[in-house]
């Protein structure tokens, strides 16, 4: 295999190291972000019904709302490292490594097709 081959694949371990590393690191984090957020969406609801409909009342509960929005966006931030993750081996098939080497291109992205990298949180 070319140099180039050698590189990316080693790379790639890499990047898979690492978020898996990340990913273990951070799976309590995400579940108790995930728990908190789907607790404060009725908490908030309860909220604004109980105080009804007004400025103030709204204005109470702007800061948390913000908040649930913020965390959400976190969640989806972390599932886009997934998807492009699993866009990789249609990148590498479409990169030219000299002649002859359709063999080993295919080889390097049917293992990263089989690494399944991404940011997985239980």
């Amino acid at each position: 295999s070319s140099p180039k081959v050698t590189e990316i694949m080693h790379e790639w371990n890499v990047i898979n190291a690492v978020l898996h590393k990340v990913c273990t690191a951070l799976n309590p984090a995400f579940i108790a972000l995930q728990a908190v957020t789907l607790l404060m969406v009725p908490c908030l609801l309860a909220d604004l019904f109980e105080q009804g409909l007004t400025p103030t009342s709204v204005a109470a509960v702007l800061p948390g709302a913000v908040l649930t929005l913020c965390t959400v966006r976190v969640l989806f931030v972390a599932g886009t490292v997934t998807d492009k993750c699993t866009r990789m081996p249609a990148l590498v098939n479409s990169l030219s490594f000299g002649r002859g080497t359709e063999r080993t291109r295919q080889h390097v992205v049917e293992y990263i097709c089989n690494s399944r990298s991404g940011f997985y949180i239980l």
